[in-house]
């Protein structure tokens, strides 16, 4: 089956056109590896300026001042502005350099349905009514930071080079997944 990428209907494998609007379609998308490459090496280039020129302007008392992103990331946490601080070095630093590896013998694990969460580090909530929450995970999951997954029972096994989603937390029906478990030997 070929979803049209025009339409979105559902097509035979043997057609060559989209039965509802008469579009071309094809088992993958025209031209995706070019794109990608291009795609990829367009972000290389402009990551190097994004994070060298001044992207951010903190004004502080009719004082302003121009900062990149990093120096930008400093200022506001000198600031006090720890919170937004790290959240934009995390969006614009460090989110654009992580790659997250599987071992090969945990490949049978993740599918094209598998859901991704960070558990690393502490999370704390304040309310009137509740008082201090804390969650933590495990020391060494604080300590170098960690990913969590979960996998459906049934999905296709996720092809090599696939990207997913890192969620901030998990859904609660992700954690009632009960897949079978087969390991490849190391």
């Amino acid at each position: 089956m070929i979803r049209c990428q025009v339409c979105g209907q559902t097509n035979l494998d043997a057609l060559h056109h989209c039965q509802r609007c008469g579009s071309p379609i094809s088992k993958r998308i025209p031209n995706s590896l070019s794109n990608t490459w291009a795609f990829l090496i367009a972000a290389v280039i402009l990551y190097i300026p994004a994070n060298l020129l001044p992207m951010l302007v903190i004004t502080k008392f009719e004082d302003s001042a121009p900062d990149t992103i990093f120096s930008g990331v400093v200022a506001l946490i000198n600031s006090g502005m720890v919170p937004i601080g790290l959240l934009v070095f995390v969006a614009s630093i460090l989110i654009p350099l992580i790659k997250v590896r599987i071992n090969s013998k945990y490949e049978p694990l993740v599918t094209t349905a598998s859901r991704f969460w960070d558990v690393s580090g502490i999370q704390a909530d304040y309310s009137l009514w509740d008082g201090l929450t804390l969650q933590t995970e495990l020391l060494s999951a604080i300590l170098r930071g960690g990913i969590a997954f979960a996998t459906p029972t049934i999905a296709k096994p996720a092809p090599k080079g696939m990207s997913f989603t890192l969620y901030p937390e998990a859904k609660q029906e992700w954690l009632s997944w009960r897949p079978p478990i087969v390991l490849n030997k190391p």
